[in-house]
């Protein structure tokens, strides 16, 4: 099926006014917010995960660095607890 587009439906999808009343109305609506995992990244497992990247390799420096960026909440309490592990 052949589709034509007309000069007043791409100012239209182009208005600023139409733009601002799709966002209003897409705010309006009533969204349930959930998880977006089932589970989530504990000190614990972060600890455990960070417990591998134990040698100074390159390797190592970048996936400790992913880890701690990407679970920035939960690496405080993790970074404290391995920082403790290794000192012990």
């Amino acid at each position: 099926m052949l589709r034509y587009k007309c000069a007043a439906t791409r100012t239209l999808s182009t208005s600023p006014a139409l733009k601002s009343a799709i966002r209003l109305a897409v705010r309006a609506v009533p969204r349930t917010r959930r998880r977006k995992s089932a589970k989530a990244v504990t000190g614990d497992v972060l600890a455990k995960l960070l417990a591998t990247c134990t040698t100074g390799s390159l390797r190592d420096l970048r996936d400790r660095a992913i880890l701690m960026v990407a679970f920035a909440p939960a690496a405080e309490g993790a970074a404290r607890s391995a920082d403790r592990a290794a000192s012990n």
